[in-house]
């Protein structure tokens, strides 16, 4: 099956940098475009076709339920919408179930739910893929084709429950939830389903982080590595996730002085190097 082709829209650009870093990581999933307002985002999907729209329902301009209903009105092939959110109220939640999302994902919440759901996701899109478009489904078949959103219903209430304790900001997916180590992305950066991202010696939850560093963006950046599988510059990862080139090569230092990645220096035509970062063990 080709790469899932996706459009993030969220209003917050570090959020949308790590939800791109997620389908980065996950291997299954190509990130084609992302769009911080409601319209800009509207006229991405419109433009770019994709499969799959991860949407925020609290954007600047248009609501993402106002941007779920127009499209809907597209001409072509329908577009799966994946909603992550903050917002909880009961209109809002019936609104986009009636606009047809397949999942919906209450900020915070874990790394692994949202791993979970684009493996979810995947195994759906695998099912439509065999039955073929011109097939007759029974009742059986109905009932496997929405499955993902009767799952999604019966267990948001506990995944935000685990999450709502984390301390996250609302904006941001929780922190990993404590369990065994988190295994390794699979080689070349792809993601085995129902693995996590990275896994560094000791867990990253329980060291602080410096001012101004976020676990989850952290996370994205890592994640972001893992997938490309070749050493990358501060301007490339700021590219890839929307982050300011800034910040992404304090996250990237981060990440050397704690001997997670190493550094690897390019002479440019001017003689000067440039810093470029690859994971230790890559």
């Amino acid at each position: 099956m080709n790469q899932i082709r996706t459009v993030v829209v969220d209003d917050d650009k570090e959020v949308a940098g790590v939800h791109t870093g997620f389908l980065l990581a996950h291997g299954s999933f190509d990130a084609v475009g992302t769009a911080y307002t409601g319209a800009d985002g509207l006229a991405m999907i419109s433009s770019l076709r994709p499969e799959l729209v991860l949407l925020d329902i609290h954007l600047p301009d248009l609501s993402g339920i106002e941007v779920l209903r127009a499209v809907r009105n597209l001409p072509g092939e329908p577009v799966d919408v994946i909603a992550i959110t903050a917002a909880r109220e009961l209109d809002t939640v019936r609104a986009a179930m009636a606009g047809g999302v397949l999942h919906y994902l209450v900020k915070p919440f874990t790394a692994r739910v949202l791993m979970d759901r684009l493996d979810a996701y995947v195994e759906h899109r695998r099912h439509i893929s065999g039955s073929g478009q011109a097939a007759v489904l029974d009742q059986d078949g109905i009932d496997r084709l929405l499955a993902p959103a009767r799952n999604a219903g019966s267990t948001s209430a506990r995944e935000t429950a685990d999450a709502g304790g984390s301390g996250q900001a609302s904006g941001q997916p929780a922190e990993p939830t404590a369990g065994p180590p988190r295994p390794a992305a699979a080689a070349g950066g792809r993601h085995r389903t129902g693995a996590p991202l990275a896994a560094f010696p000791g867990s990253r939850a329980q060291v602080p982080l410096p001012k101004g560093l976020s676990l989850p963006t952290l996370e994205a950046v890592i994640a972001d590595l893992n997938a490309i599988g070749a050493a990358s510059s501060a301007s490339e990862v700021a590219g890839r996730l929307g982050l300011a080139r800034v910040s992404a090569r304090r996250y990237l230092e981060y990440l050397v002085s704690r001997g997670e990645a190493r550094i690897t220096p390019r002479y440019g035509t001017a003689g000067r190097p440039e810093k470029f970062y690859l994971l230790t063990g890559s």
